[in-house]
């Protein structure tokens, strides 16, 4: 799983991210099966922390956007 934005983002910002996750295992080990079932959607929690150490969780949720490749790339 990476990231295309690795630093703060300041109160009241608004920032675009990318997250990709690039594994054949998703689809060898049948984890998702995105070519029968096209309406796939992904979520998960994102945790951050204020300058005075207080924790904020804050919930996400996507469709999947699979992006084909040859295996090796």
């Amino acid at each position: 799983l990476t990231s295309d934005h690795d630093g703060p983002i300041n109160p009241g910002e608004t920032v675009d991210i990318h997250v990709e996750s690039k594994d054949v295992l998703w689809e060898v080990q049948r984890l998702v099966d995105i070519l029968h079932d096209p309406d796939q959607r992904f979520a998960g929690l994102l945790m951050s922390f204020t300058a005075d150490g207080d924790r904020l969780i804050n919930s996400i949720s996507a469709p999947v956007i699979p992006v084909f490749t040859k295996l090796g790339m």
